[in-house]
């Protein structure tokens, strides 16, 4: 393991957040980890000033009793790494081979990491495989070695006794020792959109699963003939009644869901009609937003962030 440590600044916005939280939560409000430019920062769902973690890292992951941070580390290569939020101490899993590795998710108890792995085979062959470890790096296992398909959006069962990837076209879920247990039709659960990048947030009790996916609607283009990419929408789809519905609204292009605790609201990033610059040379905002799936309400959180994750403890 690679450890670093951080300065005394983190620790005093850490300390100032745990004394301002009070409002809303009690005590100790959920905390939300997510990227601004390309740092990891926090607050919590109460809105508290952001507070800068890691530099130079991206797919921040926040463990569910939120006291680390597991993320994508791209200073040297793509590397699986681990931060403690109380202690600022950081660790870059050195375990795991290759340095192409990205997008680690906690398992529900919070001892294993589950993320994407660069699989090689021989000069030609190359693809994307699904692999765990533990966060100290520890017992690193290849989950789908025999599975000759690239994966993608890896997640775990609500359980943390199975896991799920797509290949673009089925959603399987994995025993963990790689096997097949079931698999559903993308074409079941999305008509189209799905990419190698379609985030999905599953239900604690593993009965609805939140996903993104490009939509092609005309309410979605806002008459901006400079807007040539579809937008993207939030969808839960329930895993008994095998139906979808769409919660973000049009005008909207949200992406990255992720459930918070109550699982009442969710945590997208994305952007709104009124945020669209005027002039198409102007880069578009990406804020956080806290969307309310009983009145489809919906307010920024975080102004220029992206990847929202919340602690569910």
């Amino acid at each position: 393991m690679k450890k670093w440590s951080v300065g005394k600044g983190v620790f005093l916005g850490i300390f100032l957040i745990a004394v301002i939280s009070s409002v809303g939560f009690g005590s100790t409000p959920p905390r939300v980890i997510f990227v601004r430019d390309t740092d990891i920062w926090m607050t919590d769902l109460n809105g508290m000033p952001p507070v800068l973690l890691v530099e130079e890292g991206f797919d921040p992951d926040i463990s569910p009793d939120g006291t680390q941070v597991a993320y994508t580390d791209y200073r040297e290569g793509r590397k699986i790494a681990v931060y403690t939020i109380e202690t600022g101490e950081l660790q870059v899993i050195d375990t795991i081979p290759g340095d192409n590795n990205y997008g680690p998710r906690w398992s529900p108890d919070g001892s294993r990491l589950l993320f994407n792995f660069w699989k090689e085979v021989g000069e030609y062959r190359s693809y994307w495989v699904i692999a765990t470890v533990r966060p100290d790096g520890s017992d690193f296992t290849l989950l789908t070695e025999e599975y000759q398909e690239g994966l993608y959006s890896p997640f775990w069962a609500h359980d943390g006794c199975s896991v799920y990837a797509q290949d673009l076209h089925t959603l399987y879920q994995f025993d963990l020792s790689g096997k097949i247990v079931r698999s559903h039709d993308l074409d079941e659960i999305m008509e189209t959109g799905i990419s190698s990048a379609t985030s999905f947030s599953l239900s604690s009790d593993g009965e609805k699963l939140l996903y993104d996916r490009l939509v092609d609607d005309p309410e979605d283009l806002w008459g901006m003939p400079w807007m040539h990419e579809p937008a993207t929408a939030v969808f839960i789809y329930d895993m008994e009644k095998r139906a979808a519905e769409r919660i973000s609204p049009p005008g909207t292009s949200f992406i990255h869901p992720v459930w918070v605790p109550g699982e009442e609201e969710v945590l997208v990033y994305g952007f709104t009609e009124k945020d669209l610059p005027k002039d198409s040379d102007d880069e578009i905002p990406f804020h956080i937003y806290r969307h309310n799936l009983s009145d489809q309400s919906f307010i920024v959180l975080v102004e220029n962030g992206i990847q929202p994750s919340c602690a569910m403890k």
